[in-house]
């Protein structure tokens, strides 16, 4: 009897030692199909250099320097022309930021870490298109004032598309993230995105665009007849505004709590 009791001791103890213990802070999604690879947040160093007060600034220069009240067509392109010259900015405070592997940032050197920032910037202008094609999915007018939801869809990808090319680097993602590209997009798409996304200061951005842009919808049905009141004005300034929030929030997020 005692040879039977302490084998089956011997038998619990061991599978004991053989079952993984659960590490604090593990993902439990993952439980049913452990062989999906989390997409995890990337390392910051300094997250309020990356808070987007550019963002605030697109928002004053498109009334106060660009007049889009009385010249709107031709104050959308140049608040994009603008808003290009923002973002390469912006893309620089991201390389410095989202440093994965400092030795293989000095072998490519500072042009080559620009040119990515250019190729980033070339890439999003050119999701424009699809953006486009969501904006008209999602009530845009199709038959008129196709050229100024392009414009607003070309800024809109700005805000969102290329803080995510900077950060992630598609050229880079199998060996920082374990992941292709194409599957990580994916992820951050449907939100799948492993541990607090609110310390996630660039998908916050991004969440915020889209939030903002969607409360800017709200003016344009009333009947006031402003001309701020014009399509895509107001939907612009949520995006920036809310552009501007998310980064916020994650700025707060990530130094109290």
């Amino acid at each position: 009897m005692r040879k039977a009791v302490s084998f089956s001791e011997g038998l619990s103890s061991d599978s004991s030692k053989l079952s993984p213990s659960k590490k604090d802070g593990e993902d439990t999604k993952n439980e049913k199909n452990p062989n999906v690879t989390p997409l995890k947040v990337p390392p910051l160093n300094h997250p309020v250099s990356l808070l987007p007060f550019q963002s605030l600034y697109a928002a004053y220069a498109l009334f106060a320097k660009y007049d889009v009240l009385t010249n709107k067509n031709e104050a959308l392109v140049s608040s994009l022309k603008g808003l290009v010259g923002l973002q390469f900015a912006y893309g620089v405070l991201i390389l410095f930021n989202y440093s994965q592997d400092s030795t293989q940032t000095r072998k490519r050197g500072y042009f080559g870490d620009f040119a990515v920032i250019i190729l980033n910037l070339i890439i999003s202008l050119i999701m424009s298109v699809p953006v486009h094609m969501l904006l008209l999915l999602f009530g845009a007018p199709i038959l008129s004032l196709n050229r100024e939801t392009f414009l607003l869809a070309a800024h809109l990808s700005l805000l969102t598309v290329f803080p995510i090319l900077s950060t992630y680097r598609a050229n880079h993602a199998e060996k920082d993230f374990g992941m292709s590209f194409s599957t990580l997009f994916f992820r951050l798409v449907t939100v799948q995105v492993h541990g607090d996304i609110s310390k996630h200061i660039v998908y916050l951005t991004l969440l915020g665009t889209v939030f903002g842009t969607w409360l800017g919808i709200t003016p344009i049905p009333l009947d006031w007849d402003r001309p701020w009141q014009e399509w895509p004005i107001t939907l612009l300034v949520g995006a920036f505004l809310g552009n501007f929030v998310g980064g916020l929030i994650s700025s707060i997020s990530i130094l109290f709590f």
